[in-house]
């Protein structure tokens, strides 16, 4: 499993060789049942795809948006899977500049609202619970597996992960790295308020002393994933190799 630096040429270097789709992405959004949180779980499925009626998609006052061909039919061949992660408290339109551009180079991209950590849906008890973003993107990629709109159009051999900060973590998650409470709780105590990602910490509510440590530490490896790129990856202190 490789870890490496996030630019759009990495990931884009990752999908090749493939299918190079010459429209605008198609998109499908549905709610899926995720059992480690008890509810249901927004995702969205970007692909390649050639025909269908363009709109679009995730403009905002922020974030500029993009076309998008919603639900129409994946582009023969077999396509990459890339799991997409959004940061604490933000969403997977957020990334959709990312997503799209991933499926316009001919990967298939699923995302999701991680619940309890999304911007409409903050837990502070639970949205640091970094584990369950892993089970939200395993539960994602098991769901467009069994679709039969996705069946044949699948490499299940070239399987990735990537994300943005708190995000980026959850992609090392799945690559198989290893957090270190201890190593969060010296950085913040050295930097104090120097440091805007501890404040917000802080502020969200986190306290290393009422974690569960196993839980935090333990390895989230999820055997199929080939590579990871992690962008600005967040709460990654002392972590090891």
């Amino acid at each position: 499993m490789k870890i490496l630096s996030s630019t759009f040429l990495t990931l884009s270097l990752l999908l090749s060789p493939c299918a190079m789709a010459t429209d605008a992405p198609g998109l499908m959004e549905r709610e899926i049942l995720a059992p480690h949180h008890g509810r249901k779980m927004q995702v969205a499925i970007w692909y390649p795809a050639t025909e269908g009626k363009s709109e679009l998609f995730a403009d905002n006052a922020v974030f500029q948006g993009g076309d998008v061909l919603r639900n129409a039919p994946a582009t023969p061949g077999k396509h990459p899977i890339v799991l997409l992660s959004h940061g604490m408290g933000g969403t997977y339109l957020s990334l959709n500049w990312l997503a799209s551009g991933l499926a316009e180079k001919g990967a298939i991209v699923v995302s999701v609202n991680h619940p309890n950590g999304w911007f409409k849906d903050r837990d502070p008890k639970t949205m640091f619970n970094h584990w369950t973003r892993v089970q939200d993107l395993e539960v994602a990629l098991e769901d467009v597996l069994a679709d039969p709109a996705f069946a044949t159009a699948i490499d299940k051999d070239r399987i990735y992960a990537a994300g943005f900060s708190f995000g980026g973590w959850t992609a090392l998650s799945l690559g198989g790295a290893t957090a270190n409470l201890e190593g969060n709780k010296t950085y913040c105590k050295d930097a104090g308020e120097r440091s805007n990602n501890c404040t917000d910490l802080e502020h969200f509510g986190f306290d290393p002393e009422k974690t569960e440590k196993s839980r935090w530490t333990a390895s989230y490896k999820d055997p199929r994933i080939k590579a990871v790129a992690a962008i600005e990856p967040g709460l990654t202190w002392k972590m090891g190799p």
